[in-house]
């Protein structure tokens, strides 16, 4: 049997997120709470070595003001995710991953 429309799940959640926002004085739509956190990214920035090693280092962009009113009003952290390190040996347009670090 097809699934119709939203779970009563999603919706409790959905009406205690705007009820979070109207308590704390945010009046913004649900649509702005649904689309503007999607524009806070992760990153990856990859540093190729002369010895054919590969750095990454993956983290979160810097929030924006909207996202940080979204976060603190609902008490979500403002980093995504902690920054990781990861090194590898580059084997062609691949890196294998030899050390993984959180910092």
């Amino acid at each position: 049997m097809a699934k119709i429309g939203k779970s009563w799940s999603d919706c409790h959640l959905l009406i205690a997120i705007e009820k979070t926002c109207r308590d704390n004085n945010v009046h913004t739509s649900w649509e702005t709470l649904r689309k503007q956190p999607s524009t806070h990214q992760v990153v990856t920035l990859r540093i190729p070595s002369v010895d054919k090693t590969e750095t990454k280092i993956r983290k979160s962009s810097t929030p924006e003001p909207l996202h940080r009113e979204i976060y603190k009003t609902l008490d979500i952290p403002e980093q995504i995710i902690k920054p990781v390190k990861i090194q590898g040996a580059i084997i062609g347009t691949e890196c294998i991953v030899s050390e993984r670090a959180s910092q």
